[in-house]
């Protein structure tokens, strides 16, 4: 590195080749990190003053995986049930949704992908709260079933639901539909996708977020994901997170307000893997990005606790998968969350690929770089 005096700038020169042997679905980076050569009187060398990233013109194809393990079907009452390679998914014929899904006898999820467009209101939403709740009603959006349809066809089911998506007494509403495809290898395609319906000029300027819900069991709590860390990170608060492979625990993933408020979102991630210390893991892959947050408190429980002392954990975690999810603002202070950072009502599609597996058999890391292909 030259001297560089204090309001100066110089060019420098970083050599490096892109002549080497590329990985297949990998993402290649250039990081940066400016630190202190010596210690100053308010910090000690090394310390970080800024950093930098860059994506390096590095393009890999994901490696193509056709699953054919043979699946069986069973209908059972209200249940259907697909039984794979030494797992099981149950569905509900009435709601429309994942009862359970289990790995060597051990259940996994508890409930499955439920949409989801609240947030525990954060300090900078104090001034629409009020119209959040008492004209829009968005912490009582809910859903109703239209329509449940299911197929068989070459070892895989195909299960899709119709539903609305509403607040209570509100003229506009979602129509969404959630797809999943069951192979037997214990992969599962999923995809939700809403239209706004109804009267539309009658919706917010912003909603909380729109994604899905699911309740994970509680001794999943070792988190590796890809995307932007190791801190939380908003769509108008991510700079300082650089992309890369990152492990913590639930806990972890938690940032601690003085008020409790939404917290621990992760942004622009590829995909993230839960297990518990046997290896058994479940995992979401993205199709193209997506956010994700996970706990062990319920979004009510952050938005009606006084203090973290009153919080008491679920006997699940609490997993989030986001489209989208509203940026913070300075409303608190200053101003609103600016356009191009806002959650509206829109039209979304969010799809990724949920796998079941032991992470001693395979890493998280080379799922991620996979792509499940039907034919």
């Amino acid at each position: 590195m030259p001297d560089i005096p204090g309001k100066e700038s110089k060019q420098i020169k970083i050599p490096y080749s892109l002549n080497f042997k590329k990985t297949s679905g990998a993402t290649y980076y250039l990081n940066i990190s400016y630190v202190l050569k010596n210690d100053l009187n308010w910090a000690k060398s090394n310390y970080e003053l800024a950093t930098a990233q860059f994506e390096l013109p590095i393009k890999t194809e994901k490696l193509k995986i056709y699953p054919n393990s043979s699946l069986e079907i069973i209908k059972d009452n209200y249940k259907l049930i697909a039984k794979g390679d030494e797992f099981k998914v149950v569905f509900d014929l009435v709601k429309g949704n994942i009862i359970e899904i289990v790995k060597d006898n051990y259940k996994i999820v508890e409930q499955g992908p439920k949409l989801n467009f609240w947030r525990a209101p954060i300090d900078n939403d104090m001034y629409i709260l009020k119209d959040y709740k008492e004209k829009y009603f968005m912490h009582l959006m809910h859903e109703v079933v239209r329509d449940v349809k299911y197929s068989i066809k070459n070892n895989v089911l195909t299960f899709s639901v119709d539903v609305i998506n509403g607040t209570t007494n509100s003229s506009w509403y979602y129509k969404s539909k959630y797809e999943y495809k069951v192979f037997g290898s214990g992969d599962i395609l999923f995809k939700v996708s809403g239209i706004p319906s109804g009267k539309i000029e009658n919706a917010p300027n912003m909603i909380p977020r729109i994604g899905v819900k699911m309740n994970i069991n509680k001794d999943l709590e070792i988190v590796t994901y890809k995307g932007r860390g190791p801190g939380e990170s908003y769509p108008d608060s991510k700079e300082a997170n650089l992309f890369g492979v990152y492990e913590s625990n639930i806990d972890k993933l938690f940032t601690n307000y003085v008020k409790l408020q939404e917290n621990g979102n992760r942004s622009d991630c590829s995909w993230v893997s839960l297990r518990n210390d046997r290896g058994i893991s479940f995992m979401a892959v993205a199709n193209d990005k997506f956010d994700f947050s996970a706990s062990y408190y319920e979004i009510k429980d952050l938005e009606y606790a006084k203090h973290t002392i009153d919080l008491v954990k679920r006997d699940y975690i609490v997993f989030n998968i986001d489209y989208k999810q509203n940026g913070l603002g300075s409303n608190s202070c200053g101003q609103w969350q600016l356009d191009k950072y806002r959650c509206k009502f829109e039209e979304f599609n969010l799809e990724f690929r949920l796998s079941i597996f032991n992470n001693k058999e395979v890493s998280e890391v080379s799922l991620g770089r996979e792509i499940i292909k039907t034919h």
